[in-house]
């Protein structure tokens, strides 16, 4: 039998999810590379849209501008999308090596 899950708004913030089955909660982004991110999926899923359906190199103040979000925020999410946006907070790369 499959567990359901159920969603629990009672905290401020974001939305979890609990499991019917084995009570872990969790978010939407939970376990995700968008788990740290600040911003909104939509905002993400444009940014990768247009990264990944541009025929010539997409430059971060393109993507500032088609976004509308800030310079930091479109070089971050064009250089390093794995970082879901956190900025240089880990001190190790996606592989696990020390940067």
């Amino acid at each position: 039998m499959a567990a359901r899950g159920t969603r629990c708004s009672n905290e401020p913030g974001e939305a979890t999810w609990r499991c019917g089955y084995c009570r872990n909660q969790t978010t939407l982004t939970g376990g995700t590379i968008f788990q740290a991110a600040n911003l909104v999926l939509t905002t993400w899923f444009l940014a990768l849209y247009l990264l990944i359906q541009a025929n010539i190199n997409f430059s971060a103040l393109e993507l500032m501008c088609d976004l509308g979000v800030c310079y930091r925020t479109a070089w971050l999410a064009k250089h390093d999308p794995g970082d879901g946006g956190a900025g240089s907070g880990s001190a190790t790369d996606r592989a696990g090596r020390d940067r």
